[in-house]
């Protein structure tokens, strides 16, 4: 049984959110996520499960939820997740808010694979669904699978930061044979070559028509490979820019910097005034006398300012 649907509007009003699940972020990235969810709206997707009667629990996504209410916004887009037949509702909420947090963490390339297999195998589903949960698109997904087909010698020079993962492509689609041949002998030029310059090099010095037995379905490979030659010879050629147009490019950058320059002044003189304006609204929500001053509606905005901020 798959347990994600595709993502959905929620009323906020239906969602409600564990004690534990709480969580109190830090004033600038707390400003951050405000002003990116005012500009874009919600990108990533809140986690709910569906508990009946039309009410929802949070699994993940309370700091976007808190944000989405200071903001007044009515619902919000998320992820449905049904609990399994015979599985404890709230011990499998936890499990997933723990691989969730996992996901957060800074994983080695190799760490994030075997969870990602962990979320396909326990959860029945899916690349997309795997990549609904994690905020990323199925092709991402798949490309973070790539390092678990590697040879150990290649996967740990990936987790060790001496091959990228863009660069340690060269494999995809390898037998062991193929991948422990080009590691032998060409392991210093993938470490220190570009990706795309040491693919090209390579994929033409050990072409699939020629190494057929380096690869596990050569035919697929060549195909591939004569696709990207078409594209780059039906890519357009750059258009010839002027020394009038540079100048105006130029003077367009000045410009540009000069405004930046401007919004980051502005934006550190924002967060310093949240800085004071929080310590001084907890301390009012933390002191009844003054609390019972502020009129009703205001302390509403208050309560959302103090647990956001």
């Amino acid at each position: 049984m798959k347990n994600v649907q595709d993502a959905k509007q929620v009323q906020i009003s239906a969602i409600q959110v564990p004690d534990k699940y709480r969580r109190r972020g830090n004033v600038v990235e707390d400003d951050k996520l405000r002003q990116s969810i005012e500009r874009t709206g919600i990108q990533q997707p809140l986690v709910l499960s569906y508990i009946g009667d039309g009410k929802y629990v949070l699994i993940d996504g309370y700091r976007r939820l808190e944000v989405a209410k200071y903001l007044r916004l009515k619902d919000v887009p998320c992820v449905i997740d049904t609990v399994p037949r015979g599985v404890a509702p709230e011990d499998y909420r936890d499990r997933m808010r723990f691989i969730l947090d996992e996901h957060r963490q800074d994983l080695f390339p190799t760490q994030r694979a075997t969870l990602i297999k962990t979320l396909k195998k326990n959860f029945d589903m899916n690349n997309r669904q795997v990549g609904e949960y994690l905020g990323v698109d199925a092709v991402t997904i798949g490309n973070w699978l790539m390092v678990d087909s590697y040879i150990p010698e290649v996967a740990r020079a990936v987790d060790g930061g001496v091959l990228t993962q863009h660069a340690a492509r060269i494999f995809d689609g390898m037998t062991e044979r193929g991948q422990r041949k080009l590691w032998q002998l060409h392991h210093n030029e993938l470490a220190e070559t570009s990706a795309k310059k040491i693919h090209r090099t390579l994929r033409e010095k050990y072409h699939p028509k020629d190494y057929p037995e380096l690869y596990q379905q050569p035919e697929k490979v060549i195909n591939q490979l004569e696709r990207k030659q078409g594209k780059r010879r039906s890519a357009k050629r750059r258009p010839i820019i002027t020394k009038a147009k540079k100048e105006t490019l130029s003077n367009d950058i000045e410009l540009k910097d000069a405004e930046l320059r401007d919004a980051k002044k502005d934006l550190n003189q924002y967060k310093l005034e949240i800085t004071l304006a929080a310590r001084i609204i907890r301390a009012i929500m933390q002191n009844d006398k003054l609390r019972s001053l502020i009129p009703p509606v205001e302390l509403e905005e208050f309560r959302r300012f103090a647990e956001i901020y």
